[in-house]
């Protein structure tokens, strides 16, 4: 699970733009996916850099509790790119460069985003105030 969440994110909705969001998936699909890598009859860039190494020491249970975790993820909508920062920029880059910023883009807005909603969870530390009786 932890090999798959540095794509793939650990509810499976990954940032990176070059790899696939799994959540929601049906079970079938994903395990259809992940056995065809198993076996290398995926001969697409990602899979045979990545999926190819990763899978073949997978059983069909891992396959299947693998499939069916990411099938019971909830798809999320991907964060919102600065379009005028695009537009800006998108003269001087070629399209892949282009959508590796995009991702980049959406991954500082999600990581932002999740910083911020942890943060809040947890109760702020009193200001300090120099006064060595108070530890602070």
């Amino acid at each position: 699970m932890q090999v798959c969440s540095i794509c793939h994110g650990m509810d499976g909705n990954g940032v990176p733009p070059n790899f696939p969001r799994l959540a929601g998936q049906a079970v079938d699909y994903l395990v259809g996916q992940l056995e065809n890598f198993r076996a290398q009859e995926r001969s697409d860039p990602a899979g045979f850099e990545y999926m190819w190494g990763l899978s073949h020491r997978l059983s069909d249970p891992q396959i299947r509790g693998l499939a069916e975790y990411f099938a019971k993820q909830v798809a999320q909508r991907n964060a919102p790119v600065d379009a005028a920062l695009m537009t800006q920029i998108a003269h001087h880059l070629s399209r892949e460069e282009m959508q590796a910023v995009a991702g980049i883009s959406r991954l500082f807005q999600t990581l932002r985003h999740r910083s911020t909603k942890r943060n809040s969870s947890f109760a702020r530390p009193p200001t300090r105030s120099n006064d060595p009786s108070t530890g602070w």
